[in-house]
């Protein structure tokens, strides 16, 4: 990864994000920030404009602050408890609908 950080943009992902708790997902972030961090791997930081608007640049900082991303990813149509059909995931507490959350 570091090789190849210099040569490309990297941006770290969780995949099935769904499988840890929201406790062990915050740590799970936090481990892989330190060892980036550690091992001087260079991460895509999206560039912030200075003639973009406050809310631009809030929501620029906000997509950095929540690398690496958790990520939820299905194929399957499913149909929540209140009648929408999402793509997710379905277990038997409920359903993990795939889409874009941005959590630091």
């Amino acid at each position: 990864m570091k090789r190849l950080g210099t040569r490309v943009n990297l941006i770290p992902v969780i995949a099935k994000a769904d499988t840890l708790t929201p406790n062990d997902l915050l740590v799970f972030k936090q481990r892989i920030r330190e060892v980036v961090h550690a091992q001087g791997i260079r991460i895509y930081t999206p560039p912030v404009d200075p003639d973009d608007d406050d809310t631009t640049v809030e929501h620029v900082r906000s997509l950095a602050e929540a690398m690496p991303f958790s990520i939820i990813g299905s194929t399957e149509d499913i149909v929540t408890r209140d009648g929408r059909t999402v793509k997710g995931r379905e277990y038997l507490w409920g359903v993990a609908e795939g889409q874009f959350i941005c959590r630091s």
